[in-house]
């Protein structure tokens, strides 16, 4: 109805109000919290033009296009083109207040012209929190069992989620091997196959954990943590390693010593060392590596804590060739304190490098916070996607999807990450985690799509923006990673919106697809990063 009051007050506009400048209406805010609207430059009708939202006290929101399919502006106003807009209110404003969303439309000639306040603007909302949408993906241990499913790599491609991540290994001596499940609608999950293992032989070659995979010059390459011991007995330090498949669901095969490509050699190379090798008590070493392609070149994050022993810090390598790296000191991130991160990139709009991170991994009252930056090192303040009262306790290890390129998918994320067996109220059992996964607001600056998302939810499939005050992390607020966790908190529990705590109910298993695989005990990892 809205809608339809909006067209008959713009045809009875008189035809001076045409003369100058783009004219349009936000027609209403719906129950999802979506504003939807329209505007077009009379000028140049056949254009779609841009749209700029702001808030109360002229904070700026978001600035997207005006560019979906109206075919009621196009019949009542005899106009080509497409005008119309679908606008998700972004996370930082469901905050349970009132606010006051202006829409205005941009006039096609550009700086200087003259933009207008479109009439129906503005408009008042209120809304609460978007519910938190846990599901799990991968429950590798099953109540009671020992084994564990965290640190996943995910890849949209064709319509669907393929997801590998890091699994207790199932030989005596390996530590971890890589397993892999695929979705189309990002809720019930194939069984899970193994797609990689490790030796664990002559001191090397002790894990295959920490994937990360992209398309790269004909192949899917897939980066991954290991450990070897160097150079003292007894002293493992994680290293990166890479395999390739012809397909992304294919074989892959290990970069050897040799320079071969070959199923589970005796002889991985190892491509990235710590900067500082050996010590005792032996430090992480270099892993948990995010890699994407961009300029036909291959960027990779890892971490390293060798340098400043058990500090661990992101340092940022570029390389056009797969096999070889060259890390330095100088290639050190401003990311202090923070381990496993994941990064993407924008597509479009800014073009700028999208990283997820957990505060707070291993323990109570984790914080999953979101990084922006131009050039890959500089980072500044962080964002905080999804607070402690939202996000499970003890999580750990996440990943976020994206495009084979390592570009971000459009509006909502698919976000997953390591936690307690069946989300316990305590990280008690070291070892024993799960993969679960939820939709968030990765990045609310630009809303255009790199690739389609299936299976997040329809309203928050529109462009998404930057609230004008988000919350930011000062680096120093940043808690060290914990290594061994012992506080307890509360338990959680399911409910229409979203996770309540606290509360004495035991916590209830999420997710239409309940997966498990048969686990073996794992071998102890001293001071490994989780």
């Amino acid at each position: 109805m809205g809608k339809l009051l909006a067209l008959l007050l713009v045809v009875t506009w008189p035809a001076a109000a045409w003369a100058v400048g783009p004219v349009g209406y936000l027609d209403y805010i719906d129950e999802e919290g979506v504003a939807v609207g329209w505007t077009l430059d009379r000028d140049e009708s056949e254009k779609s033009i841009g749209v700029h939202f702001y808030r109360e006290g002229a904070a700026g929101v978001a600035a997207g296009v005006a560019d979906q399919r109206r075919r009621d502006v196009n019949q009542l106003l005899g106009v080509p083109g497409d005008h119309g807009f679908r606008f998700a209110i972004p996370s930082a404003l469901r905050d349970g207040r009132t606010h006051y969303l202006y829409s205005y439309g941009i006039d096609s000639e550009g700086a200087g012209a003259d933009n207008r306040h479109l009439e129906g603007s503005p408009q008042a909302f209120t809304f609460g929190p978007t519910p938190t949408d846990f599901r799990q993906w991968a429950d590798q241990s099953g109540p009671g069992a020992p084994g564990h499913a965290y640190a996943p790599a995910i890849v949209n491609e064709n319509g669907r989620y393929h997801v590998f991540y890091c699994a207790n290994g199932d030989v005596p001596g390996v530590w971890d091997m890589i397993r892999y499940v695929h979705s189309t609608d990002g809720r019930t999950w194939s069984a899970p196959v193994v797609k990689l293992r490790a030796k664990a032989k002559n001191a090397r070659d002790m894990a295959a954990c920490d994937p990360s995979v992209v398309f790269f010059k004909g192949h899917y390459y897939m980066y991954y943590s290991s450990a070897y011991e160097e150079p003292a007995p007894g002293s493992f330090q994680t290293v990166v390693q890479v395999a390739r498949a012809a397909s992304i669901d294919g074989t892959y095969l290990t970069y050897t010593d040799r320079g071969t490509w070959e199923l589970n050699p005796d002889d991985p190379k190892i491509i990235i060392r710590p900067l500082v090798a050996g010590g005792r008590p032996p430090a992480y070493g270099a892993g948990q590596q995010s890699v994407v392609v961009k300029g036909g070149r291959l960027l990779m994050w890892y971490t390293d804590d060798s340098v400043q022993r058990g500090v661990p810090r992101i340092y940022m390598l570029e390389s056009s060739d797969p096999v070889r790296w060259s890390p330095s000191a100088s290639r050190a991130t401003d990311l202090r304190t923070l381990s496993s991160v994941d990064v993407k990139y924008e597509a479009a709009g800014a073009g700028r490098y999208v990283m997820v991170a957990i505060d707070g991994q291993h323990a109570a009252d984790a914080r999953l916070l979101a990084g922006y930056s131009r050039d890959g090192l500089t980072w500044g303040t962080l964002r905080e996607l999804m607070g402690a009262a939202r996000l499970a306790d003890w999580v750990h290890n996440p990943g976020v999807g994206g495009d084979k390129l390592g570009r971000l998918l459009a509006g909502v994320d698919l976000v997953a990450f390591g936690a307690p067996d069946q989300l316990a109220s305590a990280d008690a059992s070291w070892g024993r985690w799960d993969l679960y996964g939820t939709f968030v607001d990765v990045n609310p600056v630009t809303g255009q799509a790199a690739a389609v998302l299936p299976g997040a939810p329809a309203s928050k499939a529109a462009p998404q923006s930057a609230p004008a005050a988000p919350t930011v992390v000062a680096a120093s607020t940043l808690r060290p990673q914990a290594a061994a966790p012992t506080t307890v908190s509360s338990a959680y529990t399911f409910e229409p919106g979203g996770f309540a705590k606290p509360t004495a109910a035991a916590p209830r298993r999420l997710g239409a697809s309940d997966i498990r695989r048969s686990a073996v005990t794992p071998s102890a990892i001293g001071g490994r990063f989780r």
